[in-house]
């Protein structure tokens, strides 16, 4: 699910952006970040679910932080592309700067949440016995 959602989130990163229609553009550049970012967001809390072992048990150990981590930065990368379309959508000359300013600091948290939940991976991978 994770490699899914992966390659579905950057396949607007491949299209030549410059001849899109309105309709078209909000398609691969808005709903194809939602939609992956939901599949993050369940694949950290199928994570979470592994680790603690039990669906209503909160065994906090590293890898159900790494899940919780994981769920934060798929839900910064779902808030993203949601506060930037009111922005794209409407001509509202108050709110551009706020719509921006909100989807980039949603992207900065979710990268930050990603890149803390990697290090945590590679710590808890690194070494030879499980730590709790």
């Amino acid at each position: 699910l994770f490699q899914v959602c992966t390659i579905i989130f950057f396949i607007p990163a491949c299209l030549q952006k410059a001849d899109l229609s309105f309709g078209v553009d909000i398609f691969f550049n808005y709903t194809l970040q939602i939609v992956p970012s939901i599949g993050f967001m369940a694949c950290g809390y199928f994570t979470m679910l592994e680790s603690s072992g039990k669906c209503l048990s909160l065994n906090m150990n590293v890898g159900y932080w790494v899940g919780f981590l994981n769920t934060l930065g798929g839900l910064g990368f779902f808030l993203c592309p949601i506060l930037l379309l009111p922005g794209y959508v409407n001509d509202w000359e108050c709110c551009d700067e706020l719509t921006t300013w909100g989807g980039c600091f949603s992207t900065f948290l979710g990268s930050c949440f990603f890149w803390i939940a990697g290090v945590l991976e590679c710590v808890e991978f690194a070494t030879a016995h499980p730590i709790w």
